[in-house]
């Protein structure tokens, strides 16, 4: 009877710590609203699940971005994106989530509802199902050289041993390590497939996008080509990576940077190229240049001057 007393009055201190505290009841749930961006607004939703919350980008067909709750203010709740390097900032109601959206210096108000249906996702077959048949490392290491530490995840199958290595590089603009391209998560896929045929695989969130510091917009080839040769250099120290098997798989703009770190950093044995140019970088720009201006309407003379 008495421990019955102390886990009610327990019971009690805790509702009333969480009601001091500000922290909402309920919030798990599916939630689904908008961005209102300038000129429009952009459809979304929370799907929350106990501890785990992913966002979906619905008018963007992007689904199970992760989410997670950092800090909370009183009232507002602080969930991150990481992939993203964004966040939203709410204050829920009975059946409401208002406040932000925030990404950079820009913020955006948002306005959710509860919605009693599951979200309707993509069938995405060829994705990896949990848990997976294979060690998955959350992994950082540093790239001295440029004093920025990068981030990403490291697989490898379950069996004890040294494997080949395979080093994932994406192609154009900032990348998020599964590289997720209009809903498809492209090195989520192709790092599953071959860690399935016994290699280990490294990818990586560029620099400055997701976990990884540094800035993306300030990072030359050759920069980017040392953040690969950083990402050899981790797997060499590895007890599970065979050293005299490290490749990289670059795949776009991806394979002239690994082909760039392939030239400079010795401990890379092996180079695979995916959808690479088979021109020199800069006619691939003015051509791909000259198809955007066309297709934006403007005249061959217009373009020749540009």
């Amino acid at each position: 009877m008495k421990n019955a007393i102390l886990g009610f009055l327990f019971y009690l201190l805790s509702q009333a710590v969480q009601a001091q505290s500000g922290k909402p009841a309920h919030v798990p749930g599916n939630w689904s609203g908008e961005i209102k961006l300038p000129g429009r607004a952009l459809r979304i939703g929370l799907e929350w699940a106990g501890p785990l919350i992913r966002f979906h980008s619905l008018d963007q067909n992007m689904f199970d971005i992760e989410a997670r709750q950092e800090t909370q203010a009183g009232d507002t709740l602080r969930l991150q994106l990481p992939s993203l390097r964004a966040s939203f900032l709410l204050v829920p109601s009975d059946s409401l989530l208002t406040g932000y959206y925030q990404q950079g210096n820009a913020r955006f108000p948002v306005h959710l509802a509860r919605q009693t249906t599951p979200f309707q996702k993509p069938v995405r077959p060829q994705e990896p199902n949990f848990p997976l048949p294979y060690l998955s490392q959350d992994v950082r290491y540093q790239n001295e050289a440029a004093g920025v530490q990068l981030a990403g995840t490291f697989t490898r199958p379950g069996a004890a041993g040294r494997y080949p290595a395979v080093i994932l590089v994406p192609g154009s603009g900032p990348n998020e390590r599964n590289a997720h391209i209009f809903g498809h998560k492209v090195f989520l896929v192709l790092a599953d497939y071959l860690t399935r045929q016994g290699f280990a695989v490294l990818r990586s969130d560029d620099r400055g996008v997701g976990e990884s510091e540094g800035t993306f917009a300030e990072a030359t080839l050759s920069d980017l080509a040392s953040d690969v040769g950083a990402a050899a250099r981790f797997l060499k120290g590895r007890a599970d990576v065979n050293p005299r098997q490290i490749y990289v798989l670059g795949h776009s703009l991806g394979a002239e940077i690994g082909g760039l770190a392939a030239l400079k950093y010795p401990e890379i044995k092996a180079l695979v190229l995916l959808a690479g140019a088979a021109e020199p970088l800069t006619e691939t720009i003015f051509r791909q240049t000259r198809t955007i201006y066309a297709q934006q309407g403007l005249s061959e003379k217009a373009i020749s001057v540009n």
